[in-house]
């Protein structure tokens, strides 16, 4: 079975994947820095053997060069969320958003992860209406959804270039 690092483990989707994960034999690692996240929602995965908490940043060098050697696919989740925080703090969602990213496809590709499943947002499409296709070209409306689009450009850039699956 994979093993698969989570970031941002300990959110609502977060925890809810590592629990599927580990039902279906996976070793998972998460991280999460419990800013909006919970650990209680990790309360039966804290007792399962094939899992490994980390309460930090994701995109720390001492964590990533500890967690991806032995890792098979990392599940990005992490990042600043929310449209008027962003339009507040542009500089923080991008060194979090973007920078973080970078970071972790960087320390993927250096150990050899062999994919990388982005979560982005509805909010790249911005005045796009639903439904939504991935298909849409994005019209970014925030510093938040400028930061996702560029996550998705920087997941697909090291796809083509370094040889990760996405």
């Amino acid at each position: 079975m994979p093993r698969v690092l989570v970031t941002r483990g300990a959110g609502f989707i977060g925890s809810h994947l590592v629990h599927r994960l580990l039902l279906e034999g996976s070793e998972v690692s998460a991280v999460d820095n419990l800013s909006s996240g919970n650990l209680s929602n990790l309360d039966e995965s804290l007792r399962n053997n094939r899992f490994s908490f980390h309460r930090g940043d994701f995109a720390e060098p001492r964590y990533l060069s500890s967690e991806l050697p032995n890792t098979d696919v990392a599940v990005h989740l992490a990042g600043l969320t929310g449209v008027p925080y962003s339009i507040v703090h542009p500089d923080m969602v991008t060194k979090v958003n973007v920078e973080g990213t970078l970071a972790l496809l960087r320390a993927c590709a250096r150990y050899s992860v062999g994919r990388v499943i982005f979560a982005s947002s509805a909010a790249v499409y911005g005045t796009h209406r639903p439904p939504l296709l991935e298909e849409f070209i994005p019209k970014p409306q925030s510093p938040y959804a400028a930061s996702k689009v560029s996550g998705e450009a920087f997941v697909h850039a090291f796809s083509n270039q370094m040889g990760l699956d996405q």
